[in-house]
């Protein structure tokens, strides 16, 4: 199990959402009365990181991060990078640019989820 994860990451999917099955199942018989209050809580965290991405396309809408890329992606949305290099390059001498717009994104959605989360 542990080499599957070590070859893709994205198998920890499966160990997250029974993680979470679990928790839910002993929510369930803990309290069965607090669910619909930790779905509620959920939804909120949930929609104030896409008001945080919609906040962000509408304040930099010149400075998407997949602009920095040297082809366009969603011409060949399936690419994944079997062959040990990277599917899409960052444009000549914009490499700091593209770090920043990613760093800039993650900041503003992380800034709309705490303070929704510490508003709870």
């Amino acid at each position: 199990m542990l080499s599957s994860i070590a070859r893709n990451p994205r198998n920890l999917a499966v160990l997250f959402i029974c993680s979470i099955a679990v928790l839910v199942g002993s929510v369930l018989l803990i309290s069965p009365v607090q669910l619909p209050v930790i779905l509620y809580k959920l939804a909120l965290v949930l929609v104030s990181g896409v008001v945080g991405l919609i906040f962000d396309y509408l304040f930099f809408p010149y400075s998407v991060p997949s602009g920095y890329l040297s082809k366009d992606w969603r011409n060949d949305p399936d690419a994944n990078g079997d062959d040990g290099i990277p599917d899409y390059t960052i444009c000549d001498g914009y490499i700091l640019a593209f770090c920043t717009a990613l760093l800039r994104r993650a900041l503003i959605v992380t800034a709309f989820v705490i303070a929704v989360a510490l508003g709870l």
